[in-house]
């Protein structure tokens, strides 16, 4: 979305800053792509080249091609990918991983890869609803673990995320089990950017979109997003951590909001004329039969 702002305009660019601020800092790699019915206005492409390194590619990208389908055939397609590799600082020792018991809920439960961290000094602080610690990758960033303290406690901890982000850590020695996992995740992000104030960026009824920075469309219609879809996999074994995460932002013209446009079809008898270059007319005409009898015409 940060790529699609320097395209908006009115109320839709108003709306975008209010999400995502002054500044965003670019991450992962942007590319561009624009189908036959986009024509991107040159100052749009290089303030995404300028500020986040967006490159324009001939074609979408396999990953955009599976989640859009057949929708990838038109429009504009914005898409940026991260990916991340960190190895633990403190190695976890694979001879110590062995099936536990997972508690998914009040009723179910599942034999699990556990891994162990035995008496390791981490960041790490403890309160009544969670015990919060920070696993430090080899390159200075670090893996977040909250665990509620009770089995069912995760949606109340939900709320308050980001207060858990911020608790103040202290090093202590940790005795710690954590389950070999692979998470993966896809969704659109509309409604949810919606209820977060963005509202005139989409290609619906009570929207009204303006991209019309971005550039325009063969049938001169307005550019609105179809839709963003974030999908992320992270994966946390003895090793460490790799993740990546992909955004695709779809752009389209607007349909059924074209701007006026004349429409002439010549399927019955017409004149004609042929100016040159100072408007003089050379030659005068009328056709009434284009495949048979001959158009009469006069040069003046």
């Amino acid at each position: 979305l940060a790529v699609a702002r320097f395209g908006a305009k009115s109320k839709t660019k108003t709306e975008l800053d209010a999400l995502l601020g002054a500044t965003v800092a670019p991450s992962g790699t942007t590319t561009l792509f624009f189908a036959r019915d986009i024509h991107a206005a040159p100052e749009f492409v290089a303030a995404a080249a300028s500020q986040f390194q967006a490159a324009v590619v001939d074609d979408a990208s396999p990953h955009a091609k599976d989640v859009l389908g057949d929708r990838v055939k038109r429009g504009a397609v914005i898409e940026n990918d991260v990916a991340f590799h960190g190895a633990w600082k403190s190695k976890l020792n694979e001879q110590l991983t062995r099936n536990e018991l997972f508690f998914v809920d009040a009723r179910k439960s599942e034999q699990v890869p556990m891994m162990h961290l035995d008496d390791t000094e981490l960041e790490a602080a403890h309160s009544k609803d969670a015990d919060v610690v920070a696993l430090p990758y080899d390159d200075g960033s670090r893996f977040v673990l909250v665990v509620p303290t009770g089995r069912n406690g995760l949606g109340a901890l939900e709320k308050k995320m980001g207060a858990l982000l911020q608790t103040k850590l202290h090093a202590e020695p940790v005795r710690l089990a954590l389950p070999r996992f692979h998470v993966e995740a896809k969704s659109s992000l509309v409604a949810a950017l919606t209820a977060l104030g963005v509202k005139n960026a989409w290609c619906t009824s009570s929207s009204h979109a303006d991209f019309s920075a971005m550039g325009t469309t063969t049938d001169r219609a307005p550019i609105c997003i179809d839709d963003v879809i974030h999908d992320a996999t992270v994966d946390v074994d003895e090793r460490g951590t790799t993740a990546s995460a992909h955004t695709v932002v779809h752009m389209v013209a607007r349909e059924g909001e074209r701007e006026d446009v004349l429409d002439i079809t010549a399927d019955h008898p017409f004149l004609f004329a042929i100016e040159d270059a100072n408007g003089d007319v050379t030659f005068l005409g009328r056709v009434v039969d284009p495949g048979g009898a001959p158009a009469s015409a006069r040069k003046d």
